[in-house]
C-alpha cells in the first residue's frame, strides 16, 4: 500500500522512548501483572479482537493484503503478532528480548508507507479494546494507575517505533481511537479477503470459555462501527447477554483458580508445536522487502 499524504511515519533507527526509567519500570510491572495474572482471559480476548479489527480500516487492510502475510500464512501471522507483544510484556523494553522485538517491529513497518494516524489507531486497538472489555466484565474495576500503566506501555512502544504524538492518557487515547473509527472504518474488499483468510484460525485459538459459540461471540464483542465494516452479523440480544454473562462468570470464579501466568516464552504453540525462537517470528525479510517494492 502506498499510503500517500501527510503524517507518514519514518522512524529513525533506535528511536528513543518517552518515559523515565522509573515510570517505565512501573508501567511494565503493572501491565505485566494485569495481562499475565489478573486478567489473562480478558486480555487474550481483547488482543484477538484488536487483531481482527484492523481489517475494518480499508487503508490498513489494503496494506495487509499487499504484504501477503495473512493470505499465505494466516495462523502464523496471527500467532506471531501475539507472541511479539507477549514477549515484550514478559521481558520488558530494555531486555535483550525487548530490544529484539522492538527492532523487528520497527523494521517490519519501516519498509511500508504507513500514515501516523493509522499507527495510532492500531496502538489504540490494544489499549482501548482490552480496557473497555475489562470495564464491562471485570470482577473488579481497574484502578487509574493500572489504566495509566497500560497507556504508558503502548505509548513507549509507539514512541520507540517512531510513531508521533502518541496520547499520554486513556481519555485522549480513546477519543483519538473513536474519531479515527468514525472517519475511516468501512467495509472493503481487502478487509473481507483478510477476514475470510483469518476466520478459521481466529476461531480455533479463542479461549475455551468462548469456543462453543465463538463466531457469535466475536460478533457480540465487536463494537460498531467495526462490526458493520467487517461485515459481521448483528448478534441477537440473547446472544450478547449470554456472551457477557459467560465472561462475567469466568471473571468472578476463574481468577483465583488460575494463578499461573498464561504465557511461557518460547513455549509450544499450534504453529510451533516444539516451541519457537524469537528469530522465527515475523515475515521472511527478503520476501517482505520484495513485496514492498512491487
Amino acid at each position: 500500500m502506498n499510503a500517500e499524504g501527510s503524517g507518514q511515519v519514518d522512524p529513525p533507527e533506535g528511536a528513543p522512548g518517552c518515559l523515565t526509567s522509573e515510570r517505565l519500570q512501573h508501567a511494565q510491572a503493572t501491565y505485566r501483572a494485569l495481562v499475565q495474572e489478573h486478567y489473562p482471559v480478558e486480555f487474550s480476548i481483547g488482543h484477538r479482537l484488536a487483531y481482527l479489527r484492523t481489517y475494518a480500516s480499508p487503508r490498513v487492510a489494503g496494506l495487509l493484503v499487499q504484504t501477503g502475510h495473512v493470505a499465505h500464512t494466516p495462523l502464523k501471522r496471527a500467532t506471531d503478532t501475539g507472541l511479539f507483544i507477549y514477549e515484550l510484556i514478559h521481558a520488558g523494553f530494555d531486555s535483550e528480548t525487548g530490544e529484539h522485538v522492538v527492532a523487528r517491529l520497527r523494521a517490519m513497518h519501516l519498509r511500508w508507507k504507513i500514515r501516523n494516524e493509522d499507527h495510532l489507531w492500531v496502538l489504540g486497538t490494544f489499549v482501548v479494546l482490552s480496557l473497555r472489555l475489562i470495564d464491562q466484565v471485570s470482577h473488579r474495576p481497574l484502578s487509574e494507575d493500572e489504566r495509566q500503566a497500560t497507556v504508558d506501555f503502548y505509548r513507549e512502544l509507539g514512541t520507540r517505533m517512531g510513531v508521533q504524538d502518541v496520547p499520554a492518557d486513556f481519555a485522549t487515547f480513546a477519543a483519538t481511537f473513536d474519531a479515527y473509527e468514525l472517519a475511516n472504518l468501512r467495509r472493503s474488499p481487502a478487509g473481507q479477503q483478510l477476514l475470510a483468510a483469518t476466520w478459521r484460525a481466529a476461531l480455533s485459538t479463542m479461549p475455551a470459555v468462548l469456543r462453543p459459540f465463538t463466531g457469535q461471540a466475536i460478533a457480540a464483542l465487536t463494537t460498531e462501527p467495526a462490526r458493520t465494516a467487517l461485515g459481521l452479523d448483528r448478534p441477537s440480544a440473547l446472544t450478547r447477554s449470554a456472551v457477557f454473562l459467560a465472561l462475567r462468570t469466568h471473571s468472578r470464579t476463574g481468577v483465583l483458580a488460575s494463578t499461573a501466568p498464561q504465557f511461557t516464552p518460547g513455549g509450544p504453540q499450534v504453529v510451533y508445536p516444539g516451541g519457537y525462537r524469537l528469530e522465527q517470528l515475523g515475515p521472511d525479510d527478503a520476501e517482505d522487502a520484495q513485496r514492498s517494492l512491487d
